[in-house]
């Protein structure tokens, strides 16, 4: 129970401008405690997660022990990051499920996010024929349709990653991203194109494959690398000097 409890209270590690209350606890009191006090630790929790994801935390804890899952690593933010992993990877229940023993070792105090990641990103796929306009689908999935089975490269999953988790972007967004790249940058996925389209989507508050649709039907924008086009000149009329004038002409702008 004291697990369950400081699994939703945040943890400073930095105490200097807090006023220590604490004391000790007479365990006296707890002469006339008996079982009938002890009901609320049954009462299982429901809906305590909520991230609008594909994947449903409360169904996947539902069948997991505490010995394998402890209530320490049962944290929000632990959570969060377990359910998108599955949503862009496409990580069933089951298979989640035999990735804990290694993220979330019962001898350490520390759930590993970063073995957990690995482990999704480097998960089999099974691929299933899906149409381009189903954007509500694992990224993972989605991309091997427009790619006609094709596995994922590492590459593509890391960009898949970095869209979710740095540019804060939901998996129908997401998705929509990757069909335009790849049907405007001749079947690639080039990361320095990629990320400022991106920022432009998460910066004007994309929310749904309607909207980013909608978005980037008429978008364009200047690549960093571009430069603009010199105007044009006429030199028809130009005159026709020597060399002994080019030099003359250099001396007086201090060239020479």
């Amino acid at each position: 129970h004291y697990q369950d409890v400081i699994s939703d209270v945040y943890e400073d590690s930095d105490y200097h401008d807090f006023k220590d209350v604490s004391k000790t606890l007479l365990l006296d009191t707890l002469v006339m405690w008996n079982e009938n006090d002890e009901t609320y630790l049954k009462q299982r929790k429901t809906n305590k997660y909520d991230f609008g994801t594909r994947f449903d935390v409360n169904v996947f804890l539902k069948d997991i022990s505490l010995n394998l899952l402890p209530m320490r690593f049962r944290t929000e933010e632990n959570m969060r990051e377990l359910a998108k992993l599955a949503d862009l990877y496409n990580i069933s229940y089951d298979k989640m499920q035999t990735y804990l023993p290694r993220v979330a070792q019962t001898d350490s105090d520390n759930f590993n996010l970063e073995e957990l990641r690995k482990l999704c990103m480097y998960a089999k796929q099974d691929y299933h024929k899906i149409g381009e306009d189903e954007y509500d689908v694992p990224c993972v999935t989605y991309l091997m349709a427009l790619q006609n089975g094709k596995e994922a490269t590492y590459n593509d999953k890391k960009i898949i990653y970095y869209l979710s988790n740095y540019y804060n972007l939901n998996v129908p967004v997401i998705n929509v991203l990757l069909a335009y790249e790849l049907r405007n940058k001749d079947n690639r996925l080039i990361e320095k194109d990629i990320y400022p389209i991106a920022s432009d989507l998460h910066r004007n508050d994309i929310k749904t494959s309607k909207d980013a649709i909608e978005f980037l039907k008429n978008y364009t924008r200047k690549s960093p690398n571009s430069v603009d086009k010199l105007p044009s000149y006429d030199t028809s009329n130009n005159k026709t000097i020597s060399n002994d004038e080019e030099d003359e002409i250099l001396k007086l702008m201090g060239k020479r």
